[in-house]
C-alpha cells in the first residue's frame, strides 16, 4: 500500500503525509557523548510539563505542526486533522499508526467527513514505527537538533522547540527521505 501511495505521489496525483505525536520536556534525550579524558559534560535535567507536538510531514519535508501543553486525546487529534484538511490542494493521504487516539470511535467517526474533503486516513501495519517517516523527524529533533541549552528552563525548551518546528524544511532543519 505505501509503495503504491508513494508512486501516486511521485506522479503528482496525490499528496502523502505521515502523522504522529511526540512530547518534549526538560528531560533531555542524550544517546551518548564524547569528551576529553578528565572532562565532564553536564546536561541540565529536571521535571517539567510536556510540550506535546502533533505533526504532519511529507517526503519533501513540508511540515505542519500543532503544539499543546495539555494531554493529547482524540478530541485534540480530530481538531488537528480538521485544521489540516482546510488547506488541501489535491487528494491527500495521511499514514498513521494504531495509537488509541487514532482508533477511538470519535476519530474513526470523522474519517468519512475527511474523505469528503479529500483527506484519506490509512493505517500502517501494527508495531511498525519504521514505516512512519515522522518518527525520523522526532528522533532528529530530540537527538540532533535540540541544543543542550534548551534544557535549562521550560521557556528555553519552548523557544528552542518552536524555532526548530518553524524551520523544518529549511537548510538548517531538513531530512532527505530516500
Amino acid at each position: 500500500m505505501i509503495a503504491q501511495l508513494i508512486g501516486r505521489e511521485e506522479e503528482g496525483e496525490i499528496d502523502l503525509f505521515y502523522f504522529d505525536e511526540s512530547h518534549f520536556n526538560l528531560q533531555p534525550s542524550v544517546p551518548g557523548a564524547m569528551q576529553e579524558k578528565g572532562q565532564q559534560i553536564q546536561v541540565p535535567c529536571s521535571h517539567s510539563r510536556n510540550l506535546n507536538v502533533l505533526g504532519f510531514i511529507n517526503h519533501d519535508c513540508q511540515f505542519q505542526s500543532y503544539v499543546f501543553d495539555e494531554t493529547i486525546n482524540a478530541d485534540v487529534v480530530v481538531a488537528s486533522f480538521d485544521e489540516f484538511a482546510k488547506n488541501l490542494k489535491k487528494p491527500t493521504y495521511v499514514l498513521i499508526d494504531h495509537a488509541p487516539t487514532h482508533t477511538s470511535h470519535f476519530f474513526l467517526d470523522n474519517i468519512e467527513q475527511w474523505e469528503q474533503s479529500n483527506l484519506f486516513v490509512k493505517f500502517i501495519s501494527s508495531y511498525s514505527p519504521d514505516l512512519n517517516l515522522i518518527e525520523i523527524l522526532w528522533r532528529k529533533i530530540k537527538y540532533d537538533w535540540m541544543h543542550f541549552s534548551a534544557f535549562q528552563s521550560f521557556e528555553s525548551l519552548k523557544s528552542n522547540l518552536f524555532h526548530i518546528l518553524k524551520n523544518i524544511g529549511s537548510d538548517e532543519y531538513t531530512i532527505t527521505y530516500i
